[in-house]
């Protein structure tokens, strides 16, 4: 389960979102620049909202401390401040472009994603061939096709795991 329920100003524009989704795919959508990359970013560690939750799973990944939320009712005493770093959140996200290291492999693009240092080959090698990607194990981003790339990026994010996938329009 993820929960929502954050505020975030950027420059003049005043980021709200509030929602609890329990399971399967959830899209946000929106005009351009109405802030669904800045709410994905904020869930994954990048962004820092100014005020707020964000749970997933029961685990608190940020809670700014105070009453946040509209309908938060009553005042149950100060709440310490969380703010877990992207690494410690268990939430994979995708770029809008493929934000792959240009000094390394595929191989080890996707292997730089991988917690378990005994299973970083076996886990590079599966995720490689779910994205059907091998034969370019040993390729440098420059040397791939957008799709490619993009792929790369996605095996290396579902290498790690996480409880939840963002994609910032990926496709």
């Amino acid at each position: 389960m993820l929960t929502v329920d954050i505020e975030k100003r950027l420059g003049s524009f005043n980021l709200e979102v509030n929602f609890v989704h329990e399971s399967g795919v959830l899209g946000l959508l929106g005009a351009s620049g109405a802030g669904k990359s800045a709410a994905l970013k904020c869930v994954a560690g990048i962004y820092a909202p100014d005020s707020g939750k964000i749970i997933l799973d029961g685990k608190t990944l940020f809670d700014s401390g105070k009453n946040s939320g509209k309908n938060s009712g009553k005042n149950f005493g100060a709440t310490k401040k969380i703010n877990l770093p992207p690494q410690r959140r268990d939430v994979g996200y995708l770029f809008q472009n493929a934000a792959l290291f240009p000094n390394m492999t595929v191989e080890q693009n996707i292997m730089s994603g991988v917690k378990n240092k005994a299973l970083k080959k076996t886990i590079a090698r599966q995720k490689i061939e779910a994205t059907f990607l091998s034969g370019s194990e040993k390729k440098y981003p420059r040397e791939l096709s957008g799709g490619q790339a993009q792929r790369a990026a996605l095996a290396r994010v579902l290498a790690q795991n996480p409880k939840v996938v963002l994609l910032d329009e990926p496709f």
